[in-house]
């Protein structure tokens, strides 16, 4: 026991003298790059047209399914700010014969997580589950993507919910900070400084007949693509997903022209007053390069 601690007690002496004596006038070199092995991706095209990525991974038996279109924010109508966020936030809040109560207690006895979201340029349908309750996951997939009820007491309690949101927003220094930044780089009537429910006018006015709309203009194959990662095989895929999604045709792809936001000259500094505010937030950004 006494020869252990001795040994230990040396070796915490030589490693404090090795960092002593090191030179740090240098910069360490980086040892040699890792290997990068990226997984092989299969494509396919359904019968609707609908393009399909798959990456075939059989060592877990979970399968991650995205389904994207061009519909996020910037696709939402000027006068209706916010459009496509509450379109994809009402699809999973009842679809065919199930409401929201249903269908959220049929997910959560699946053990899958099945959700639909919307950021600036995209909407999604993500569904994860085990490779054993794929077909059941599949039907209710199905169902918000075709069959959405967008049932009007869903919109009001969703409206008075992100009312409610927004109010206590206007109180969140951390919210409050995140918008004036995103305004202040891009200038506020930009696409890029939307948010999706900031505008109170908007979602007050927000119909069922305008969810219908966007969604029977936006949700189609020909605006879409779908990203499979898990254990799947391509021939199953393609039988399963064709079958399931026989009857969804039609659609034209979506693009909008998002304008070169101006570059302010030299710094800037923006400041929001809050009085009483308990805490203090500070952001500091600048545009960088095209991302393509």
């Amino acid at each position: 026991m006494r020869l252990n601690i001795l040994l230990l007690y040396i070796l915490f002496l030589s490693s404090n003298l090795m960092a002593q004596n090191a030179d740090r006038s240098k910069y360490p070199q980086p040892g040699p790059p890792s290997s990068l092995k990226l997984p092989m991706v299969q494509s396919f095209k359904l019968a609707n047209g609908l393009p399909v990525y798959l990456v075939q991974q059989s060592n877990l038996p979970m399968i991650q399914v995205n389904l994207v279109f061009n519909a996020g924010a910037v696709y939402s109508p000027a006068n209706l700010q916010g459009l496509a966020g509450f379109t994809a936030d009402l699809m999973d809040e009842g679809a065919g014969t199930r409401d929201a109560l249903q269908l959220s207690e049929e997910v959560n006895f699946l053990g899958i997580n099945l959700n639909v979201v919307a950021g600036l340029e995209q909407l999604t349908f993500r569904l994860s589950t085990p490779s054993s309750k794929l077909k059941t996951s599949l039907g209710l997939l199905s169902d918000i993507l075709l069959r959405p009820r967008f049932d009007p007491k869903e919109i009001e309690r969703k409206r008075t919910e992100y009312l409610v949101r927004l109010a206590q927003n206007h109180d969140e220094s951390r919210v409050v900070a995140n918008v004036g930044l995103v305004e202040a780089i891009y200038g506020k009537g930009h696409p890029y400084a939307r948010s999706n429910f900031q505008v109170e006018s908007s979602l007050r006015a927000f119909k069922a007949t305008d969810l219908q709309a966007f969604y029977r203009e936006f949700i189609t194959p020909a605006n879409g693509y779908l990203i499979i990662v898990g254990d799947w095989t391509k021939t199953g895929a393609e039988l399963e997903l064709n079958q399931l999604f026989k009857t969804w045709t039609g659609g034209t792809p979506k693009t909008v022209k998002i304008a070169e936001p101006t570059r302010a000259p030299g710094l800037n500094i923006v400041l929001v007053d809050k009085p009483g505010a308990a805490q203090t937030e500070l952001r500091f950004g600048q545009l960088s390069v095209s991302r393509s």
